[in-house]
């Protein structure tokens, strides 16, 4: 038996409904990262271990976001416009959920280095993580407003926290130079900077998505 085919107006409410999932979502992987970049600067492996252990209900609750668009799409014969933003969805949700597995990455990382010598934590690492916040949210917002503009300029800054990556592995190299028994926690810093680095990855995929869910166009970040 087919699937009922409920009126424009319940879609609509769906729509809504899907899109502020969406943003929890969002808003949960932001909170994850925060959570994780503040256990590693203050050593607090309590809160390292909160961050790990909320990662399932990140997941869970992209599987049923998922779940939710997938019924959609069999159920209320969208739109090309609305089936873009089910698609969108969908894309999106994948890549939050990544953002918060390199939380939860961070998080262990966090709790090796309290094994380690103290190091100064680099002013790099939390810029980075300032800006992969910035981004995000911008993200977000270009998300719920459907605002392709603010999501081509979002992408642009991606190439700042690639610059400091480099900056942050300079440092680190130097230092592992100069203070040999600190190898191992600079080695840890290091993979906190690619987490960084690849959350701003994700966010910008996000952003590609966005594009393509307000104007049918699909857009790549330049290499270089």
């Amino acid at each position: 038996m087919p699937a009922e085919i409920r009126p424009q107006g319940q879609l609509d409410r769906d729509l809504t409904t899907l899109r502020d999932n969406v943003f929890r979502l969002g808003s949960l992987a932001a909170e994850a990262i925060r959570r994780a970049q503040q256990a590693l600067v203050e050593r607090q492996s309590a809160l390292a271990q909160d961050v790990i252990g909320d990662d399932r209900q990140i997941n869970a609750f992209r599987y049923a976001i998922e779940q939710d668009c997938y019924r959609l799409m069999a159920t209320q014969q969208p739109t090309a416009r609305d089936l873009r933003s089910i698609i969108a969805a969908i894309h999106i949700t994948a890549e939050l959920e990544r953002m918060a597995d390199y939380a939860v990455g961070t998080a262990r990382l966090s709790l090796d280095l309290l094994k380690e010598p103290m190091v100064n934590l680099p002013l790099e690492l939390g810029r980075m993580e300032h800006i992969a916040q910035e981004m995000l949210t911008d993200t977000l917002g270009a998300y719920l407003r459907w605002h392709a503009d603010l999501a081509q300029q979002t992408i642009l800054r991606d190439r700042e926290v690639d610059q400091l990556r480099k900056k942050l592995n300079q440092k680190l190299n130097a230092h592992m130079q100069a203070q040999h028994d600190h190898i191992t926690a600079c080695m840890y810093l290091m993979w906190a900077g690619h987490n960084l680095e690849r959350v701003a990855d994700h966010t910008t995929n996000i952003c590609e998505r966005v594009v393509f869910m307000v104007t049918g166009l699909m857009v790549m970040e330049e290499e270089g």
